[in-house]
């Protein structure tokens, strides 16, 4: 029982020591449904972290944007011999800093292709061997493609201090398609071009002394209850 017992213990000291002074994480979501580029600038609204008068303190800031393209592209050979093509459907979405000016995040989802196409064959139809039609949906998630999706704000880093307060900070979404194709000779290209977004802003923070979080409480509980049993256990004995 003496194991137990300083088990318990050790739970509850460690629920109060993380009371003086314990982690929170604060998550945001806001998303721009799928629709034709260009769109944008759209203001997307998230809220301040509010210090509660000192009680607490913000760390970091991380800032990501995730972009979806979704469409198709047409590309047709109008050179006399056959060839390699490629082509792309993809959108530049961007998140701008809270000044209005350019970008603190953007991403850049891209569905790529390439077709061996034949020799034009006369008639321009977006048909044939000449011709090749893709379509498609890609969500720039997992790679993000390049490292400029996310970022992670410090204090003293630029617009950091524009996260604080007791109010909201808007950010502008913005998408622009990108779509295009490459190959020898002459080409007819196509491409009906949709995007979407999903923007996060994560306050990553620590308290400093005050009532736990419900989670540190229940913790706290369980504890409790566990030291309870084992008195009463060892009452019985």
């Amino acid at each position: 029982m003496r194991t137990f017992r300083s088990f318990a213990i050790m739970a509850v000291a460690c629920v109060l020591l993380a009371g003086t002074g314990w982690a929170g994480v604060i998550t945001q979501t806001q998303t721009v449904v799928l629709h034709e580029t260009d769109w944008g600038p759209t203001a997307l609204t998230f809220a301040q972290f509010d210090i509660l008068g000192g009680a607490r303190t913000l760390n970091s800031v991380y800032v990501q944007i995730l972009g979806e393209v979704e469409g198709l592209t047409r590309i047709e050979n109008l050179g006399g011999s056959s060839g390699i093509f490629t082509s792309h459907l993809s959108a530049n979405v961007e998140l701008a800093n809270p000044d209005g000016s350019s970008y603190l995040v953007d991403s850049l989802p891209t569905i790529n292709s390439s077709d061996s196409l034949s020799a034009y064959d006369g008639i321009t139809d977006w048909a044939g061997t000449d011709s090749a039609t893709h379509t498609g949906t890609y969500w720039d998630t997992t790679a993000c493609l390049h490292h400029y999706c996310y970022t992670t704000l410090h204090p003293g880093d630029t617009y950091f201090s524009s996260f604080l307060g007791t109010s909201t900070i808007s950010l502008n979404a913005s998408a622009a398609g990108t779509s295009g194709a490459g190959g020898g000779g002459g080409l007819n290209f196509h491409s009906e071009t949709n995007a979407a977004a999903v923007a996060e802003v994560i306050y990553n923070y620590t308290s400093n002394g005050g009532v736990p979080e419900p989670g540190t409480m229940s913790l706290l509980g369980s504890a409790l209850i566990g030291l309870g049993l084992i008195g009463r256990k060892h009452f019985q004995r």
